[in-house]
């Protein structure tokens, strides 16, 4: 009796992998989920690049995505599970970005400062808005322990006639005059304003 022959191109038996890899994978992508949800709730972000870290997971969905939509047009069966978890999942990530405001019109500029030592060091992601007077909105970010991870620990605002673009936030707080009172500790001041920030 002949043997039977196998009639799946290469590219297609590329594309198979077990249904328990494909287990690990939406697991991952679950776990990814939560993750990103717990640590924007946490205050926790990272700050790469200008680019949030929330694309990341919808990296990661859209790929997966994309190898189901490959599969499928290969007619190879995709299960149930897949695809739920994998809408639910882009679902989750686009509704929490969008909350986010990831999407808002407004454009960041970022201030580094390191204590004396060293020993901290904080990020302020700020922009700018023109009513008569120019207003800078801050967020205040300390870097932590994992590369990239930043968490939120404050915000403030100050206004402005003498400087009115996004640039000129550094002088609008004199940047490079601030003034620290330990390793936890700076003080950021202008003629009219002064803000105390105390790391954790």
């Amino acid at each position: 009796m002949d043997s039977i022959q196998n009639t799946e191109s290469t590219p297609t038996k590329i594309l198979l992998v077990s249904k328990g890899t494909i287990r690990t994978i939406l697991l991952s992508l679950f776990t990814i989920d939560i993750a990103a949800y717990v640590l924007a709730r946490l205050g926790y972000n990272f700050i790469v690049l200008d680019i949030s870290w929330l694309m990341i997971p919808i990296f990661l969905h859209a790929v997966f995505a994309l190898y189901l939509a490959i599969l499928k047009r290969n007619d190879i069966e995709i299960s149930k599970l897949s695809r739920i978890t994998v809408a639910i999942g882009i679902i989750f990530v686009v509704w929490h970005i969008c909350l986010s405001s990831l999407f808002s019109t407004y454009t960041y500029n970022y201030i580094e400062l390191e204590s004396p030592e060293h020993s901290e060091s904080l990020i302020l992601k700020y922009n700018c808005v023109t009513l008569g007077e120019t207003t800078y909105h801050f967020q205040i970010y300390q870097k932590t322990d994992v590369p990239g991870l930043t968490h939120k620990i404050g915000a403030f605002s100050t206004s402005s006639r003498e400087y009115s673009t996004l640039k000129e936030g550094e002088k609008a707080i004199r940047i490079g005059h601030e003034q620290w009172l330990s390793e936890k500790v700076v003080v950021l001041s202008n003629s009219t304003w002064h803000e105390t920030i105390t790391l954790e």
